[in-house]
């Protein structure tokens, strides 16, 4: 599931092309918002003037635990 943020309205939806069209077709409008963001918990993808302007991918584990080789 992604979140679209703007301001501090958030949207869900199901899939990340949904989120993004929305993102971009939002921050293009000459009376939309500055920026959205558009995020999974592990992916954020921010948005201004329809453009995507940055781009994180959080490697870390969100629950804290380490993998060990053993168990891959």
């Amino acid at each position: 599931m992604y979140e679209l943020t703007i301001h501090d309205q958030i949207t869900n939806f199901d899939n990340r092309a949904e989120a993004v069209a929305a993102a971009k077709t939002m921050t293009a409008r000459a009376d939309g918002p500055m920026t959205a963001s558009v995020t999974d918990g592990v992916e954020t993808l921010n948005f201004r003037e329809g453009k995507l302007i940055a781009y994180t991918y959080e490697t870390r584990r969100p629950d804290g635990k380490k993998e060990s080789f053993d168990d891959v």
